[in-house]
């Protein structure tokens, strides 16, 4: 059955707020490396092609280059930037 309430299903676990959704759609760029939580929770990787009216259009890699949105709602961290969504803000990742 389709999730017609507008929320990630998982989004109370994962839980961020979409104003940092926002926040972090602000920082991706053509070709940064973007990480969204699918509608079961599994976290996927793609690369930024363009940017659309719902979001960024991923590439999510694959024979064909499947595609995938980026949106306030699924985003969890871009590629190439110290910041992570936790919790309800986004947060400076700490070097390795």
């Amino acid at each position: 059955m389709a999730n017609l309430s507008g929320k990630n299903p998982k989004s109370k676990e994962i839980g961020w707020s979409l104003e940092a959704g926002e926040d972090m759609l602000r920082l991706v760029t053509p070709r940064s490396l973007v990480t969204i939580v699918d509608r079961f929770g599994t976290e996927r990787k793609g690369r930024a092609v363009m940017r659309g009216n719902y979001g960024w259009v991923l590439n999510m890699g694959g024979r064909y280059g499947t595609p995938d949105i980026a949106s306030p709602r699924n985003i969890v961290r871009v590629a190439g930037t110290r910041f992570k969504l936790v919790g309800h803000s986004i947060v400076k990742r700490e070097a390795a």
